[in-house]
């Protein structure tokens, strides 16, 4: 389902279904709802809502993670009439007002365990999507009450006033997302709280996968999705899917206007005057970083005033709705509690029209904002906010120029994965726990593996490796460029393992070497197509916060190959934990006997490389060979901020 274009310049209609259709299926998992079976039987899918309220009960009353359980059970419940008026959303004639945020009521409870974080941060993102819900409800009906009234300026202001709130939501940061992931932090600080082990914990955690999927089955009809398509002439056209697609072809600013007109055009076409808005564009300047007690500089001042006069600046810093927290375009403000809030800034002109923007202050935990550092020899230091640090492993007395990774665990627990020693695992003041090495994994799928190469730890504390099963030693072949002995490689397999290294299971054989293997003279010799750049790379793996799906770039795939040809794959390749299903998010690079190329992919264009981001990690394009020379080089390796 989608919004189609009918024919050429013609204004997109609207088809609110498929947003209908999200919001309903996220009611339903919030409130629960009862399915009449023939016969007068019945099944009940269970409320999360309910079960996480029976969960709170559990929690001794007066305490902390009690007023955490509480607020968040407030949200949920109001959450369902939100989500339930955007499944109505009747035409507001009052439209000529914009609907803002409010008092969000954020909860002022201490979090000093990691379960109370837990809880501490579902409840500030439900605090934040129920407010955000509530403007896009309110924005809804007054864009179709401007609509209604054949008010094309209100109408383009409501559009934009949506397109806000969107971003709100599933936008970078937007609390439907932050819920998402609180729910997996939630899941796994349960895991490690006696509170997990209760019958109403183990029923609320059955809930969290179709929680999970409920929220992400908002992304697409919310987000600015086009879908391509072929027209009558062979063309390739795109069309909207997306609510914010569908404002970007409505605003006048879709990829063809002929195509796909907005209402800039429309009004041109007949001979209407162009609409030209009063309105300051304000921003808060991006998103702010800092522990308590730090002060934030704030910084608006590349708000804009279209007829460039001058603007006045008010602040709500607090969540409650009202714009008098500080003033100026560049204000200080200290926050002495963690936790994430939204914050606002409303720019006023000298005619007295005002735009407000919404930004996120994340003042973590004064441990949650410590960098972990690994110098080249292996020593790890915890950095503090303030600049001081303190050095938690000795090290080695040489250089270790050896691949290696860096990662921290949601409870602060540091795991590095090292090419010589294994994945090992520190607790948070630096002392080794337990050491995962590729032979304890060998045995457990009875397959021999190389070295480990890249790893990811996910919201649940399963870890996924990327590394290379183990042919055993032989010669690698490169003709006509020579050969040399080596453990030789064979497919790059995605391994997921549980963190105390007690279980593992293969979920995908990611490559298709271009190789063959044979017996020369008593010598195993394997022989490798020197056209094939991207031999020897396993691939860079991470987990997708938004989806929980693994993200793998820059593995020797044949996967997704255009023709028979092999591939040196820098493309992006996603895969869904359960069903091991693969998809290819961006093509891979074509090879042949005579070299690779890139790819060109309408309408992405020509992609050669990737360097993909989720909540600070990174995917490079590269190979092992040429981290080992950086690693060389700089002879510092990895820097990872805790979450």
């Amino acid at each position: 389902m989608g919004f189609i274009v009918e024919e050429q310049s013609t204004l997109a209609p609207l088809n609110y279904s498929p947003i209908k259709t999200s919001a309903s299926q996220y009611v339903d998992e919030l409130s629960g709802i009862t399915v009449n079976l023939p016969l007068g039987a019945s099944v009940t899918i269970p409320s999360f809502c309910a079960a996480y309220g029976k969960l709170g009960q559990d929690v001794p009353g007066g305490t902390a993670l009690a007023g955490w359980f509480q607020t968040a059970g407030a949200y949920c419940q109001d959450l369902i009439g939100k989500y339930k008026g955007l499944a109505a959303d009747p035409p507001d004639p009052n439209y000529k007002v914009f609907a803002e945020l409010g008092d969000i009521n954020y909860g002022s409870y201490t979090a000093s365990t990691p379960l109370e974080r837990a809880a501490r941060t579902l409840a500030n993102a439900m605090a934040d999507q129920d407010a955000a819900s509530n403007a896009f409800l309110n924005s809804i009906q007054k864009f179709q009450g401007a609509q209604q009234a054949s008010d094309d300026e209100w109408t383009m202001l409501q559009l934009m006033q949506m397109n806000k709130d969107i971003n709100l939501l599933v936008g970078s940061g937007g609390s439907m997302l932050r819920t998402y992931a609180a729910l997996q932090a939630l899941n796994f600080a349960l895991q490690q709280d006696p509170l997990g082990t209760s019958p109403d914990a183990q029923n609320l955690e059955a809930l969290l996968p179709t929680m999970e999927q409920a929220l992400g089955a908002m992304l697409t009809p919310m987000g600015g999705f086009f879908q391509p398509y072929f027209d009558g002439f062979g063309d390739l056209q795109l069309r909207p899917v997306g609510l914010q697609a569908y404002i970007q072809v409505y605003l006048g600013q879709s990829y063809d206007t002929n195509i796909l007109p907005g209402i800039p055009q429309e009004r041109a076409l007949e001979g209407l005057p162009p609409i030209v808005l009063p309105y300051p564009t304000a921003t808060t300047g991006g998103n702010y970083n800092a522990a308590p007690g730090t002060a934030i500089t704030l910084n608006a001042s590349q708000s804009t005033d279209p007829n460039g006069g001058s603007l006045t600046y008010a602040w709500d810093l607090n969540g409650n709705g009202t714009f008098t927290d500080a003033t100026g375009a560049q204000p200080q403000y200290t926050y002495s509690q963690p936790g994430t809030r939204t914050i606002a800034v409303q720019v006023t002109d000298s005619s007295g029209n005002t735009n407000i923007a919404y930004g996120l202050a994340n003042i973590g935990d004064v441990n949650s904002q410590d960098i972990i550092v690994e110098s080249g020899s292996d020593q790890i230091y915890d950095v503090h906010p303030d600049g001081s640090y303190a050095q938690l492993t000795p090290g080695l007395p040489y250089i270790n120029s050896t691949h290696k990774r860096l990662q921290v665990d949601i409870n602060g627990d540091i795991w590095e994965l090292d090419q010589i020693f294994g994945l090992q695992h520190f607790n948070s003041s630096g002392n080794l726990v337990a050491t995962i090495t590729p032979s304890q994994v060998s045995s457990l799928l009875g397959i021999p593996l190389q070295p480990f190469d890249d790893f990811a730890i996910d919201g649940s504390g399963n870890i996924d490796l990327t590394v290379f099963e183990d042919f055993g030693t032989g010669i690698i072949d490169f003709a006509p460029f020579g050969s040399y002995a080596t453990d030789l490689p064979g497919h790059s397999k995605l391994i997921r393992i549980a963190p105390d290294g007690s279980s593992a299971k293969v979920l995908d054989d990611l490559s298709q070497p271009y190789l063959s293997i044979a017996t020369v003279n008593g010598v195993l010799t394997e022989y490798v197509d020197p056209t094939d750049s991207c031999y020897g790379n396993p691939g860079f793996v991470r987990v997708d916060p938004n989806t929980g799906d693994i993200i793998v770039s820059n593995v020797n795939n044949s996967i997704g190959a255009i023709g028979n040809t092999s591939m040196c794959s820098d493309g992006v390749l996603s895969i869904n934990p359960t069903t091991a299903a693969i998809t290819v998010m961006i093509p891979p690079t074509a090879c042949d006997g005579y070299g690779c190329q890139s790819q060109t992919i309408p309408p992405f264009g020509t992609f050669g490389g990737s360097d993909l981001t989720f909540g600070g990690s990174s995917l490079h394009w590269g190979s092992m060979e040429a981290s080992h020379r950086k690693m060389r080089e700089i002879l510092c390796s990895i820097l990872t901020v805790i979450t």
